[in-house]
């Protein structure tokens, strides 16, 4: 099935309708680690780039290890621009494989799809649960008509309390 979030096709962050990104080296408010708490941060391994991907990586095809973005918490949004007008039947959301995950805990869990119409016009399409040994593909029950954009909403994760991290979304047409 074409992606229609995909970057490589057009997809584009909504930088408007999307969480910040977790900044390693800081707490769970996203403020800098400083002094002793930095030093120990550092050596424990927090604050390594392997965490400072943008939102946009999650419309490209790559998920592997690391190839992830991760945004402060457990709730948290991306919205979409989509690379056409479609009107949406389903939507991928993928994680790396937990046999070489090295903390599974930040993957999401709870999640919703909301389709844009508007400004002022937004629409739930879907509400899922992303378990960790599969792919979730969320087909939608009630169609919707053409949209140009979606927001992907997470409700929770698996239980990391700093970040959670996105590595797939695709949006599906019929």
């Amino acid at each position: 099935r074409p992606d229609y979030a995909l970057f490589a096709a057009g997809g584009r962050v909504i930088p408007l309708l999307t969480s910040p990104t977790y900044e390693p080296g800081t707490d769970a408010q996203g403020r800098p680690i400083s002094g002793w708490r930095s030093a120990l941060a550092g050596l424990f391994g927090v604050g390594t780039s392997s965490l400072s991907n943008g939102p946009s990586v999650v419309l490209d095809a790559d998920t592997t290890l690391g190839s992830c973005w991760p945004f402060r918490g457990t709730v948290g949004q991306l919205g979409v621009r989509l690379s056409r007008p479609v009107i949406p039947a389903a939507f991928t959301v993928e994680h790396v494989s937990p046999k070489v995950a090295i903390d599974i805990s930040s993957a999401l869990q709870q999640f919703e799809v909301w389709a844009i119409f508007d400004h002022r016009d937004l629409r739930k399409t879907t509400t899922t649960t992303y378990a960790i040994e599969s792919t979730v593909l969320a087909s939608l029950k009630d169609r919707v008509s053409q949209v140009r954009a979606v927001q992907l909403r997470v409700l929770s994760n698996h239980g990391h309390n700093q970040y959670t991290c996105l590595y797939r979304f695709r949006v599906h047409s019929e």
